[in-house]
């Protein structure tokens, strides 16, 4: 299989109306396919950190009321990998 050229990622349902969403099987092809991966980090520690990252951010959403963008969130959970 040839390697993509450019990947596009529709957060909120922007361009394609979404019907089902399977997170862990894309959260699993992702990890499969990262350039790096560091030794031991299994689908698990990343949506344990997800899972974290969202708490945290969710918490300072309402006493702030600002919403952080999507890609902040996704370099504060994967980049940590």
């Amino acid at each position: 299989m040839r390697a993509p050229r450019g990947l596009l990622i529709d957060y909120g349902g922007t361009l394609v109306e979404e019907v089902a969403v399977d997170l862990r099987a894309g959260t699993a092809l992702m990890l499969e396919r990262a350039e790096y991966r560091r030794p031991g980090v299994s689908l698990e520690d990343v949506f344990a950190r997800a899972e974290r990252i969202s708490a945290e951010i969710s918490g300072r959403r309402n006493q702030f009321q600002i919403e952080t963008p999507w890609i902040s969130l996704n370099r504060l959970i994967h980049d940590y990998f």
